[in-house]
């Protein structure tokens, strides 16, 4: 971003002469019109796409003209849609009427006439606190030190991804290492321009020798490089930037084509070098927030290049760049980060013993902050914040690092209690692994099936006790060890199905639950009969269900990390412990899978066992989601070549390529084992 840009992007503030300035300065043309198109961007407003640049212009100038010269109150929506003009007109008191069918430049021309009639205008309290009228206006009333700070505790609220982010945000960084494989590839070829000889992943780092402590980075790689000229190989960063949609892969090349026609370089390189205090290099990098990154990455290593690249969902790098910081440019940087930790970090970072907070006021000021930020559709308590800052100081300030893996936090007393706790959730828990289906939804039908299960829960602990080995004492030297070795002979779906098995107990459920209140026999636990009005006889529907019998749920296959289970799994079958039937059948199905795939439908789908995204593609046999049609992403190649041979053993027969899926990943051993083969 040019200096310019960062500088008009400050009329947002409250500041009135400093907007006064402002007028005058664009009313002289001093900034250019890509600034100006850049903050009606960020207003949202559209830009003009006049072909004549001094038109476009004037356009340009004169509308941020008159957005700078509005009410207050109009200033936050004033570029918004008919809809929300008319929703903030009736929040006014007094109230603006507007007409039902009228425009965005009408209602804005309302607008103006009303409040400058009524200089005394305000608003309704609710609409100001909606996202409708400046995102949350609440924080009008912060100083800059405070916006600072919300910044800084906002980033550690986040909230919560989607599905398709969390899937996106998974695709990019299984990315990251087909993307550096491609990346040594095209330096061994030459097309970097500056050699790239080994690549390392790089943990998270503190800048050393610097004044404070609260400067970090993660960086995905570090490599050693030798830049044209230099006589030694350096240290440079690389920040790995994957394009998952086919949308974003087509922009970012285009991005880069003509960025590379503006400065006059071929179009056709697929690395760049530029540099960062070039006008040259928002081009090549636009997005905001990925240029800082680069800068801090290069502050935190002393990296005198860093490179970027961008790759699309494949894994093919669409081009990168690399980019120069100077000593002048990273000393300021260094700078700025001194006076951001001073204005909104000092509390958190101070010495273990001493009060996080120096004075009331600035208790104070933290608290007015942090009620502005909304988490989970309400506002953050101070009390939560206190909390989570207690664990990070604690986490930060004292442990030495490297910081130990850490699965979870848990709150002391919720720890306490799962260690104590009582039957009755234990029992509940068991249940909740037992699928049953009562024949109506009676509240007695419920009931009596809970009932019965309580009574295989007592069933399934006595065959705990009964299998145990004799002498408890000697055996097991806690209890936690007696309950680890019980789950491990049986499950309690494993009970279940050993009581199924029971001709006596199944005698009596057929006495107590099998007959009909006219003693007339009927099926225990069965769906409610087929409601449609078709034929339900008929043999030859295609809607009808198709029951597997040669596929069964055994309740033990893997659901949660399973190629990490399997391989645990493979191991204990080797070693003096004992695995139960039921498992190691599960074991060996798994091994000499072939596939049997089906597609799922939508609201079936899972998550695939290798690379963890959705998948659709289900095996009938292993039970397990796996993708048949995209690549392995820790695949060296996209595809292999299948030899199939001829029945006479002669010729070379026929050459297929398969797509080298995470399918063929976790069937490979099954289709060596059932068909031989490498």
């Amino acid at each position: 971003m040019t200096n310019d840009m960062i500088e008009l992007d400050m009329i947002l503030d409250d500041d009135e002469q400093y907007i006064a300035d402002v007028v005058d300065q664009l009313e002289e043309g001093k900034y250019s019109h890509e600034t100006v198109s850049f903050v009606l961007s960020e207003l949202g407003a559209s830009v003009s796409n006049d072909q004549d640049p001094v038109r476009a212009v004037e356009k340009d100038t004169k509308k941020l003209l008159a957005w700078l010269g509005e009410h207050a109150l109009l200033c936050p929506i004033y570029f918004g849609s008919a809809s929300k003009l008319k929703a903030f007109a009736k929040s006014l008191i007094p109230a603006c009427v507007l007409d039902a069918d009228v425009t965005s430049t009408a209602a804005r021309s309302a607008l103006k006439v009303h409040l400058a009639e009524n200089p005394n205008t305000t608003i309704d309290i609710e609409f100001a606190a909606s996202k409708e009228f400046n995102g949350n206006p609440t924080t009008k009333n912060l100083t800059k030190k405070q916006k600072l700070m919300r910044s800084f505790i906002a980033c550690g609220v986040l909230p919560k991804l989607v599905t398709e982010q969390r899937s996106d945000i998974r695709r990019g960084l299984d990315l990251e290492e087909p993307m550096a494989r491609q990346l040594l590839r095209d330096s061994s070829d030459g097309k970097t321009r500056i050699k790239v000889h080994e690549i390392a992943s790089a943990p998270l780092v503190n800048r050393k020798g610097f004044e404070i402590h609260s400067v970090n980075c993660s960086l995905d790689y570090a490599a050693t490089v030798r830049v044209p000229g230099a006589r030694t190989i350096e240290l440079a960063g690389i920040e790995c930037k994957g394009r998952v949609k086919p949308t974003t892969a087509a922009a970012q090349k285009k991005q880069i084509r003509a960025a590379c026609r503006m400065i006059g370089i071929d179009c056709n390189d697929k690395y760049i070098i530029v540099d960062a205090m070039s006008d040259a290099f928002p081009f090549f990098v636009n997005v905001r927030k990925e240029a800082l990154q680069l800068l801090h990455h290069a502050f935190c290593y002393d990296f005198r290049y860093v490179l970027i690249v961008f790759c699309n969902t494949h894994g093919s790098i669409i081009g990168g760049v690399w980019v120069h910081f100077s000593v002048e440019l990273k000393a300021n940087w260094g700078n700025v980060l001194l006076d951001m930790h001073s204005l909104g970090l000092a509390y958190a970072y101070r010495p273990p013993g001493q009060p996080v907070f120096q004075s009331q006021e600035e208790r104070d000021e933290v608290e007015q902050v942090v009620q502005t930020i909304i988490v989970a559709g309400g506002a953050l308590d101070m009390s939560s914040f206190l909390q989570w800052l207690a664990l990070w100081r604690l986490v930060r300030l004292t442990w030495l690092p490297p910081l130990p893996l850490i699965a979870r936090i848990l709150p002391r007393n919720l720890s306490n209690w799962n260690t104590v706790k009582g039957d009755s959730d234990t029992i509940t828990k068991l249940l909740w692994t037992a699928m049953y289906a009562p024949p109506n939804k009676k509240p007695q039908s419920a009931a009596v099936s809970r009932i019965l299960l309580l009574s295989l829960v007592s069933i399934h602990r006595l065959n705990h006790l009964a299998t145990a080995k004799s002498d408890v004492k000697s055996n097991y030297k806690l209890l936690r060890h007696f309950r680890h070795a019980a789950n491990e002979r049986f499950s309690f779906y494993e009970s279940l199905l050993a009581v199924s098995t029971c001709q006596a107990f199944a005698s009596v459920l057929e006495e107590v639950a099998g007959l009909n209140h006219r003693g007339q026999k009927r099926q225990l636990l069965s769906s409610p009969p087929p409601t449609n009005n078709h034929d339900s006889s008929r043999e030859d529907d295609d809607n009808d269900d198709i029951m597997l019998a040669g596929v069964p749920i055994t309740g033990v296959t893997p659901k949660r990390k399973i190629m990490n289970q399997y391989q645990w799994l493979d191991q204990k079958k080797d070693s003096t412990t004992t695995l139960s039937a039921t498992t190691l059948a599960v074991l060996d199905r798994r091994m000499n899978c072939t596939g049997q795939l089906v597609n799922a439908y939508k609201q079936t789908c899972g998550m695939c066992a290798l690379c963890g995204l959705e998948s659709y593609s289900y095996c009938l046999v292993c039970h397990t989601y796996c993708h048949d049609n995209k690549p392995y992403p820790r695949a060296k190649d996209g595809f292999f070549v299948l030899h199939v041979p001829n029945a006479d053993g002669k010729g070379k027969g026929k050459k297929i390529r398969v797509v080298n899926s995470c399918f063929w990943y976790l069937h490979r051993d099954g289709f060596k084992n059932a068909y031989g083969g490498k």
